[in-house]
């Protein structure tokens, strides 16, 4: 009986179970060539929540494969915020995304470029 609970809580401390991948919004640029999206993500047994916002090259998803930077779905920059804010969207321009950050202020916020040396779009975070 002991045998069984260690190997249940070692499955339940490192499996993602109870897990939440919800897209909230998705907003394609103006020239449609990048999708952004926001949402909120995590796992109860290992990451906890976190909102996300990515910015991905517009296509179907790429194959983690074989995917290089630039590729049709791949993201190429992301900015993670608390689960307690939300956010809004609104393209400035087409490489230009405005993340606008609602709920508690001082927090900080993350952000990424998924493809180290793509700077083909940029991320502006309002709080």
């Amino acid at each position: 009986m002991k045998y069984i609970l260690l190997l249940l809580s070692t499955f339940l401390l490192t499996s993602c179970w109870l897990c939440q991948d919800d897209t909230l919004v998705e907003l394609p640029s103006p020239n449609g060539k990048y999708i952004a999206k926001a949402g909120k993500y995590g796992c109860v047994t290992n990451t906890g929540f976190y909102g996300k916002v990515t910015v991905s090259v517009a296509g179907p998803p790429a194959d983690a494969n074989t995917a290089r930077c630039g590729d049709p779905g791949t993201s190429i920059a992301s900015a993670n915020f608390d689960n307690d804010q939300s956010v809004s969207l609104a393209w400035a321009s087409n490489s230009e995304l405005i993340v606008r950050v609602h709920g508690p202020h001082g927090t900080k916020i993350t952000q990424d470029m998924s493809c180290t040396y793509d700077k083909s779009v940029r991320i502006l975070v309002e709080q």
